[in-house]
């Protein structure tokens, strides 16, 4: 009999606790569906990096009608859109169609600058964390507040006159003028000056026939310079107050020896860039290797005017047999431009590589900075297209978060690439940009649809890209060469980036070197 009753009495206090069970259980789900939840998958998860004032989307299950609320960093962000997208959970074929909620809001300065700013999300009471990121202004050092436009600055007289290395940062340009065959300054006022005629630049020793290639050192005091004579080539020293010329070397082929006092070996100089203390450093000529075809650049020599001396620092593949050096091409990479800051002992190298992007091999601009003296190499960059069909609109902040459309080989995705101090490069992004990958309109300009075109400065030491100016580069009625384009074929003459001076103004040749032009605030 006591057995009978307290089997009913052990039944009722399971039943007892398995209901207390249910219940905790079912509270349990009622409070992990109120959680807010970020979809972090590759199609839906935000970006690691966003520019003040970017959009922000951020998708998942978030709760938007249960008193939502976003935290940036130091601020609250406010909520510019909610709505509503489909999404296929599960794996096959297990699998359900669902609905996410997708939020967006826009980064602000007050949120913080920098790298690991929390986000936080609370829906309900309930909070979770979800990935840090970094927000970055769109200016940086030098930056204008406001828009740029371009102006004529001065008319040139030859598109075949050759300009020399000087970035000084007080808008000087000096260029031997082909017609005259003499060397000319242009101050920032745009007043003409010839500096030394033919008959200085040659001394009478040497009959000029080719022009190559010039610089000047940052005092301005004294130019070096590379000519075509009669008996081959010439390599020239001058005192721009003297007006006097010395000649340092003077060679009959390209060929050994390479290395040693400036008068006693072969030189076929195709770059000058002067540093402050009396360094030169050398672009030399270099050929194709079987077809012997040659190349502007095949190797970087450095001469020494305190003792005369001549030595080779890095080489590409043209480099001829015995030229020293570090190589500064790889099996897969290939240099297609250099630009030197002397004074700051940088050397940058534009060139392109192949690499896998998306399981397909492809090409893409590698952007690599060597010290000059140690010949070490200190940043390289390799930048990433975008993905077919989508707009190349990621073109600020880290290295790691941009997606740009462009061949260093070709000015219309970027121009000009003028070294700043502080191992930086500016150049002018879209000024023409195909719209065959991102829209299917082959040989429509769609720059204006990623705001371009726009002044950029690529800044290795932050390992980031910032806006030079805010809003779209207004260069109606000039274009920067060589680019190709559909009716539209490359031109021969190349235009350059020149000089910038105190105010932040740059100068460069525009319309196949027709002109000199300027920016200027809008």
């Amino acid at each position: 009999m006591k057995l009978m009753i307290r089997i009913p009495l052990i039944l009722g206090l399971m039943g007892m606790v398995l209901i207390s069970a249910c219940k905790k259980t079912d509270d349990f789900k009622t409070k992990l569906d109120a959680l807010p939840q970020i979809n972090n998958e590759n199609k839906y998860a935000y970006l690691p990096a966003y520019g003040v004032g970017d959009t922000m989307t951020i998708v998942g299950r978030l709760q938007p009608k249960n008193n939502l609320k976003i935290q940036i960093g130091k601020a609250e962000a406010s909520i510019v859109s909610v709505d509503s997208i489909p999404y296929l959970a599960g794996t096959y074929p297990s699998t359900s169609q669902q609905m996410m909620d997708r939020v967006k809001i826009i980064i602000t300065q007050a949120m913080g600058l920098g790298r690991d700013i929390p986000v936080k999300i609370t829906s309900g009471g309930y909070s979770i964390n979800g990935a840090g990121i970094e927000i970055y202004a769109l200016g940086g050092k030098g930056s204008f507040s406001g828009g740029l436009g371009i102006t004529d600055h001065v008319q040139l007289s030859d598109p075949n006159n050759v300009f020399l290395q000087c970035i000084n940062g007080k808008g000087d340009l000096y260029f031997f003028d082909v017609p005259s065959k003499s060397l000319k300054h242009i101050s920032k006022d745009g007043n003409f000056e010839t500096l030394m005629t033919q008959r200085q630049l040659t001394g009478n020793q040497f009959s000029l026939q080719t022009f190559v290639a010039g610089g000047l050192n940052p005092q301005s005091t004294k130019a070096w310079y590379s000519v075509k004579t009669a008996t081959g080539d010439a390599f020239v020293e001058a005192d721009l107050q003297s007006k006097t010329i010395k000649v340092l070397n003077q060679s009959n082929g390209l060929k050994a020896p390479f290395e040693g006092l400036i008068g006693q070996v072969n030189l076929a100089v195709t770059a000058v860039y002067p540093d402050s203390k009396g360094n030169v450093f050398l672009g030399i000529a270099g050929e194709v290797p079987v077809q012997h075809t040659p190349v502007e650049i095949g190797a970087v020599a450095k001469y020494s005017s305190s003792d005369g001396s001549l030595a080779y620092l890095f080489k590409t593949f043209a480099a001829l047999p015995g030229m020293n050096g570090v190589y500064i091409e790889g099996p897969n990479r290939f240099a297609s431009g250099l630009r030197v800051l002397p004074d700051e002992s940088t050397l940058y190298v534009l060139s392109t590589e192949s690499v896998r992007v998306l399981g397909n091999i492809t090409s893409v601009p590698s952007f690599l900075v060597f010290d000059l003296e140690s010949r070490l190499m200190i940043k390289k960059f390799n930048l990433l297209p975008e993905g077919p069909s989508i707009l190349p609109k990621r073109y600020t902040g880290p290295f790691s978060n941009l997606r740009i459309n462009l061949d260093v080989g070709s000015t219309d995705g970027g121009f000009g690439y003028l070294p700043l101090p502080g191992q930086r490069l500016q150049f002018l992004l879209y000024q023409f940009l195909d719209g065959a990958l991102a829209t299917g309109q082959g040989g429509v300009d769609i720059s204006a649809l990623v705001g371009g075109p726009k002044w950029m400065v690529l800044d290795f030491q932050a390992e980031r890209t910032y806006q030079y100016a805010p809003g779209p580069a207004d260069i109606t009625g000039y274009r920067f060469e060589p680019y190709y384009q559909y009716g539209k074929p490359a031109s021969a003459f190349k235009d350059q980036l020149l000089n910038y001076d105190e105010q932040g103004q740059v100068y460069m040749t525009a319309n196949a070197k027709r002109r000199i032009v300027k920016t200027v605030l809008k």
